[in-house]
């Protein structure tokens, strides 16, 4: 018998936990992806108070509802929201409040640690018909495992950063708005053409500012994302290898029928991988489907399923003591 036989046996036992909690991450991070952006009435009607305070109830009823409406589509996701759009400047995560995005950013961290305890479990799945230290499949293995939580290592600097989104938003509509108060009100202080704020910059040049960082914020985002990537990928790759490898050595000459695995994970398993939910979410982009509970959250609802696919599909070897 071998040490990893016996660990092995003992490490199964918390197989079905370790899942589990990944599961759990998934679901704080969904949770915490609305929280980030999700539109509420509330928000809405506190944007729309310029329109409120100049139309009757009525038709300021009707703008609210259009509000509300469009800034939950597919569309305002991926153009003020989605690091690929081109209007973060006007993002409707302008109208979530400081505390609100802040609580939001925090919780993708803090989803990262029970994700990896839950690709812990996917390892201990993976090499779950190993019985002996130099199996071939422990390295692949372990490769999928630690890409998938570098991936969301990566991902919860990625969900953190987008708190930003709300914090330059924000403050470039304040500057812009001030500005047009300036204009229409006139500034008896400015000489040069330009509003000018009380530490003597010109409105125009603080909102220049305020963008160009907003871009730098941005291309940021772009960064991370493409570290992300190449873990996602990495790993998906690995598990799609030992999941097919172990699916292979266990079925026989049988592989191509419907007996799945013995020990390990089924074969199907492998087109729930956590890279599969990029194809799906340039689907909801090109056609602006969705809404923005499942554009913004697919990622993490594609997890989900992931995890909730091999616990319901996995078999436990009988390993012998």
């Amino acid at each position: 018998m071998s040490n990893f036989t016996l660990v092995s046996a003992f490490a199964l036992q918390y197989h079905d936990s370790f899942l589990l909690l990944g599961a759990l991450g998934a679901i704080i991070m969904f949770v915490a992806d609305l929280i980030l952006y999700y539109p509420t009435s509330t928000i809405t009607n506190t944007a729309s108070a310029a329109v409120a305070n100049s139309q009757n109830s009525t038709t300021t009823n009707n703008n609210n509802s259009i509000n509300i409406n469009y800034h939950r589509t597919a569309r305002s996701y991926f153009s003020s929201i989605d690091p690929g759009g081109n209007n973060l400047a006007k993002s409707s995560m302008r109208h979530i409040s400081i505390r609100r995005a802040m609580l939001g950013g925090i919780m993708g961290p803090i989803s990262s640690v029970f994700y990896s305890i839950g690709f812990m479990g996917v390892f201990l799945g993976l090499t779950s018909s190993s019985s002996h230290d130099d199996d071939p499949m422990i390295i692949p293995a372990a490769t999928a495992a630690i890409c998938l939580s570098l991936m969301m290592a990566k991902g919860a600097v990625y969900h953190a950063a987008f708190a930003y989104t709300c914090f330059l938003s924000k403050e470039i509509s304040t500057t812009m708005n001030n500005n047009k108060k300036n204009d229409d009100g006139g500034d008896t202080d400015r000489n040069d053409g330009g509003s000018r704020s009380s530490r003597g910059i010109t409105a125009d040049a603080a909102a220049a500012a305020l963008h160009t960082i907003l871009e730098l914020h941005q291309s940021y985002l772009r960064y991370i994302y493409k570290w992300a990537a190449i873990s996602c990928i990495l790993g998906s790759v690995a598990f799609a290898y030992c999941c097919l490898a172990i699916a292979a050595t266990t079925t026989g000459d049988n592989f191509g029928n419907d007996n799945d695995v013995v020990s390990g994970y089924p074969r199907y398993s492998v087109l729930f991988v956590p890279a599969m939910s990029a194809p799906v979410k340039k689907i909801l982009k090109r056609y602006s489907v969705g809404g923005i509970v499942l554009c913004g959250g697919l990622t993490n609802l594609w997890n989900l399923c992931y995890f909730a696919v091999l616990y319901l599909g996995f078999s436990s070897p009988v390993v012998s003591l």
